[in-house]
């Protein structure tokens, strides 16, 4: 059963900015909370309320509320609207280990009905957050809530600070019918994937399959502790084709939803990539585009506690759809589970060319990084160039082999520092080919001032875990017999701000080069930079970047005297070597996708229609 490998899905959305202080010190006299509107609370100079908090409710959570004079508490109060669901939550990055309780009746004389201390982790919040969620209110009722801080041992100071407090409503939905039931049952362990030997269920595309998910406790034999655990099942399916894939859970327990792919032998899921991660309360959607194999969908609860065998929550719906697209190309190499590996070229032509060193990277450089922290922060928009020039390039290119860097940011588990470790999803970004014009070094992309390069040819990829050198297996070999200046382009996306498909903003992952030290602090730089965000308009220009500290390697395979197809030729879609109506028309398709895409933004829209229309029936060169 996995404990810590994947994150518990459930967070609170903070829907307007914090409200003014409403917090009183005394349940009588409670302060209001606005559904869905943060109200801030300080506790630095607030007193105990004196009565002791029933840690029974939610035992295993670390509420740790010895009451007396020991704990400093404040209150706030809501009257529930309609009959249904609430959460309520302290999730605020920076703020302090907090508890919380919640209570109806007259302020002088409550009756407790919730609690927690510790939520499960989410990289938005502090490390110590409270959430109580699908608590049950009635209409017309009031509940008094009770903030203060965890105290480790009675008659300890306990945790104070400033922070926030919200309360939402919540949705409740149902579990569809299913065409077929899991055949694992509450309580069994008969499809744990890479907890259980690789063990799975099958799932049909466009079938809605019933299962169950759990919550339980164990002691470990060694300490003696109590540690926390969940069920989690796996289901595989198979895509034929490239595909947009959907998967829907419905439940009326938190879930957590994966979209994953690897090798489930291996022990502890040490070969498990996941793709993505699920979304939303109920249902909870996880949507990725896949190439052509064999994938799995992961369902879990998404908490470790509060589930037992025998709850309404126990019972799910998942279903998985597909519809056609063009996904990103996964680069070969990456972590395996146990090493990771350099990238292979499925089909190598005869010859080779390298810009840079030809060992292995050892070190990574990601554009315009925020800081390290702890599932935080991650890089900006970034292109690093390459060039290949005259008898060092190729005439025609099956394989495009690159130092990359997929990394995540967080807390050593041992040692608590800040550090960098393989990403457990695919980062995508793209690998762009330009001719030169002008030769020596790049100085801009089409469409920028003082614009040198030309679009020859642009592919997404997906850039799994670890530094290494990953290659991209192209599809169809690309001739490049008339470019004297190859230049190869690395862009990488804004994980930071904007976050990418599959990857959450702010959420620590980081896309880069590997790169290998040289030890020289005159050697020529092989690596041109271009930033596209953070450094203003007037770095958004190629210029060289880390000489003498660090070398980028970047290889091409393929023929280096003769081309097996028509050279590169941008527009020509269906590469009879002409421009014309039928391109036009696979670029209409296209619109709105990568298909049609010309000037190498990942998107086609008006600007390719235009870069196509200024060639039109113009043969290719």
């Amino acid at each position: 059963m996995i404990r810590t490998l994947l994150l518990g899905s459930a967070c609170v959305t903070l829907l307007a900015a914090s409200s003014t202080f409403a917090q009183s010190d005394e349940a009588c006299g409670a302060g209001n909370l606005t559904f869905g509107v943060p109200a801030a609370f300080d506790t630095t100079t607030a007193t105990a309320s004196g009565d002791f908090a029933d840690d029974s409710q939610c035992a295993g959570t670390f509420l740790d509320w010895y009451g007396g004079l020991a704990n400093q508490d404040v209150w706030f109060k809501f009257t529930a609207p309609s009959t249904g669901y609430v959460s309520i939550s302290t999730c605020q990055a920076g703020s302090f280990d907090t508890s919380i309780t919640v209570s109806t009746g007259d302020c002088s004389a409550l009756t407790q009905v919730a609690c927690n201390g510790d939520a499960a982790a989410d990289a938005a919040c502090q490390q110590y957050y409270s959430f109580i969620n699908l608590l049950p209110v009635d209409a017309g009722v009031t509940y008094h809530v009770r903030i203060g801080g965890w105290c480790g041992t009675a008659g300890a100071a306990c945790d104070a600070g400033a922070g926030q407090v919200v309360v939402n409503s919540v949705n409740i939905c149902f579990p569809d019918t299913g065409n077929a039931n899991s055949i694992e049952a509450c309580g069994q362990a008969a499809n744990d994937g890479c907890f259980g030997g690789g063990a799975t269920e099958p799932i049909a595309v466009g079938a809605t399959m019933r299962g169950t998910i759990y919550t339980f406790q164990t002691t470990d034999p060694t300490t003696g502790d109590v540690v926390d655990n969940r069920d989690l099942d796996f289901y595989s399916f198979s895509v034929t084709a490239p595909s947009t894939v959907t998967v829907e859970a419905k439940c009326q327990q938190q879930t957590a939803v994966f979209l994953a792919k690897g090798d489930l032998t291996v022990a502890d899921c040490g070969a498990l990539s996941i793709l993505t991660a699920g979304t939303g309360y109920c249902p909870n959607v996880a949507s990725a585009c896949l190439n052509p194999g064999t994938y799995y969908v992961i369902v879990a609860d998404g908490d470790f506690l509060g589930n037992e065998c025998g709850n309404a929550g126990n019972d799910y719906s998942v279903k998985v759809t597909t519809a056609p697209a063009v996904c990103p190309t996964s680069l070969s190499g990456g972590f395996d589970g146990t090493t990771t590996n350099p990238g292979t070229c499925d089909a190598p032509g005869p010859d080779t060319r390298t810009s840079g060193p030809t060992t292995a990277p050892t070190n990574f450089v990601q554009g315009c990084a925020t800081a390290c922290g702890n599932l935080t922060g991650g890089n900006a928009d970034m292109m690093f160039a390459a060039t290949f020039q005259g008898a060092g390039s190729l005439e025609e290119i099956t394989c495009i082999g690159i130092g990359v860097a997929s990394v995540v940011s967080a807390n050593d588990a041992t040692t608590g520092a800040c550090g960098y470790f393989l990403s457990d999803i695919e980062i995508p970004s793209k690998i762009v080919l330009y001719r030169d014009t002008n030769g020596g070094a790049p100085t801009n992309v089409p469409g920028a001032a003082g614009a040198d390069l030309e679009l020859l040819a642009s592919y997404d990829v997906a850039v799994p875990g670890g530094v290494y050198k990953g290659v991209l297996n192209l599809d169809e070999p690309v001739c490049v017999a008339d470019v004297d200046n190859l230049v190869i382009v690395f862009e990488t996306p804004n994980l930071f701000q904007n976050g990418a498909n599959g990857v959450p903003a702010n959420g620590g992952y980081r896309v880069g080069i590997g790169v290998g030290l040289t030890g020289s602090t005159t050697s020529p730089a092989n690596v041109w930079g271009r930033y596209t965000v953070c450094t203003g308009t007037a770095n958004n220009v190629f210029a060289p970047f880390g000489a003498g500290s660090y070398q980028w390697p970047v290889e091409i395979n393929g023929n280096g005297t003769a081309c097996t197809q028509g050279p590169a030729c941008p527009g020509d879609f269906n590469g009879d070597g002409q421009r014309n109506g039928a391109d036009l028309g696979a670029l209409l398709a296209g619109w709105g996708t990568a298909a049609g895409d010309i000037n190498g933004d990942g998107n086609t829209d008006g600007a390719d229609l235009g870069g196509l229309l200024a060639v039109f029936n113009q043969p290719c060169p």
